[in-house]
């Protein structure tokens, strides 16, 4: 008689249950994503890493956060020398960085405290900067700070020279000073779809009816 490993077989289900769960995290720009509110792309949630592509623009994305401290940076993709910026549900800037790991690296955020609502994070590369009526949002220099506002206006556009043009990752990672991602503060986290749940459960089902069958 054929010997059957429940245990490996049992883990085999839950490892492609887990996979699934955890595909949902990463977010793929569709196309060009905007660089002003109206035309943001929206990330859904318990995303973790946002993929996209810079062509002399920024990039702006929509999302839901749920309170706490948060962290975003930009360690991966070609681009050299990026920025990062975030805004409140009403284009008002909050927190924005250039430089943050080294001179002419990545770009991260970083706040304690970030109450719940609705966020734009934008996305640039040096010397591309989001501006409001009043003029830049938020100031240029020091380069390796988190820096804070020169006007509380609303975004209504980029200006400047993008210079560099490629591919970028936002995380929502921690990092150490070398750039690497030591913890992921993100509170909202990926949950199966029903079906799923569905399968996994059936999956389960039918090894201990075919055990208890054997037995």
């Amino acid at each position: 008689m054929k010997f059957i490993n429940y245990r490996a077989a049992i883990t085999a289900i839950a490892s492609i249950f887990f996979a699934a769960g955890t595909s949902a995290s990463v977010y793929f720009e569709t196309g060009d994503a905007g660089q002003i509110l109206g035309i943001a792309q929206v990330v859904p949630g318990g995303i973790s890493t946002i993929f996209g592509n810079l062509n002399s623009d920024a990039d702006l994305y929509m999302f839901n956060w749920g309170g706490g401290s948060f962290y975003a940076n930009t360690v991966g993709g070609t681009i050299v020398d990026s920025q990062l910026f975030l805004f409140g549900s009403d284009g008002v800037g909050i927190l924005g960085n250039d430089d943050g790991v080294a001179y002419s690296g990545p770009a991260y955020i970083s706040t304690t405290s970030l109450s719940q609502g609705r966020y734009y994070i934008g996305v640039s590369s040096y010397d591309y900067d989001p501006y409001s009526i009043s003029g830049l949002i938020f100031q240029s220099s020091p380069y390796d700070k988190v820096y804070g506002l020169s006007n509380s206006d609303p975004l209504v556009e980029w200006s400047g020279s993008s210079l560099y043009i490629g591919s970028y990752e936002i995380n929502f990672q921690q990092i150490t000073v070398d750039g690497t991602p030591v913890e992921d503060p993100t509170p909202t986290t990926n949950v199966p779809e029903p079906a799923s749940l569905a399968l996994v459960g059936l999956g389960l089902a039918g090894l201990a009816a075919s055990r208890r069958r054997k037995s």
